[in-house]
């Protein structure tokens, strides 16, 4: 299981104190490993933002840059962590969207709500990405971990194929089902008939693409500006 990062922000020294101790106490009582970072404004956040982070907790109210444009700042570094907002006021909370929040909590936290909010996303992030998967074939159950698929296509009689480090699997299903069951934003719906694994990219063309296994995937026109953008988003984390 690997360690969360959780990276808190907050001026206040006893808001930011108390929510670290409540959230190390959350990760120890519930199996999970957490590792908190505490940064004391956003700038602060933004100038040592760590390679890998799982949760950010945001004050909204802070000094030369509030949360909530600290959260504009931080989407364009990294556009998948989850924001979580804190505050001590209500009204605050619809500017949360602004930056895709995922939850907005008002001070004082109390452990319940730690529990009730964010436990489950810690298991998640904890837990899902490497769970391994059940792909069922004719030949038997097959278990793969998320990142050791390279891209899935359509295959005749409402099956699906999955393209894996060292097999390829035929099953049953569309391939919409599967990206639900994936429910994982590496992998992106390049064409109709095609999921691909953005870490196993190559390179990009004007109308396909290379994957690490050499393959050529066709990307539809109307996709590939998504496709581009989707990358850019990633490139500090995948190159």
């Amino acid at each position: 299981m690997e360690t969360l990062n959780l990276l808190l922000c907050d001026d206040d020294e006893t808001c930011s104190a108390a929510l670290a101790h409540e959230l190390s106490r959350l990760g120890k009582e519930n199996g999970i490993l957490v590792r908190i970072h505490r940064y004391a404004n956003g700038m602060q956040l933004l100038h040592s933002y760590p390679e890998k982070a799982d949760l950010v907790f945001l004050d909204v109210e802070m000094p030369v840059m509030d949360g909530i444009d600290v959260g504009k700042e931080l989407r364009k570094i990294d556009s998948r962590v989850t924001i979580i907002y804190t505050t001590s006021h209500a009204q605050y909370a619809i500017r949360g969207y602004e930056v895709d929040a995922f939850r907005y909590l008002l001070k004082p936290i109390a452990y319940s709500v730690l529990e009730r909010e964010i436990l489950p996303k810690m298991r998640l992030l904890s837990n899902d990405l490497e769970t391994r998967i059940c792909i069922r074939t004719a030949d038997g159950p097959h278990f793969l971990t998320r990142s050791d698929i390279n891209y899935v296509e359509t295959a005749p009689n409402h099956h699906i194929r999955i393209h894996a480090a060292g097999c390829d699997l035929l099953t049953g299903g569309t391939l919409s089902e599967f990206e639900l069951i994936l429910s994982d934003s590496r992998f992106f719906k390049c064409h109709a008939s095609y999921l691909v694994n953005l870490d196993s990219i190559l390179s990009i063309g004007k109308t396909d693409l290379k994957t690490a296994d050499q393959t050529m995937i066709p990307i539809s026109k109307h996709r590939r500006k998504d496709l581009m953008e989707t990358l850019a988003k990633r490139t500090e984390e995948v190159f």
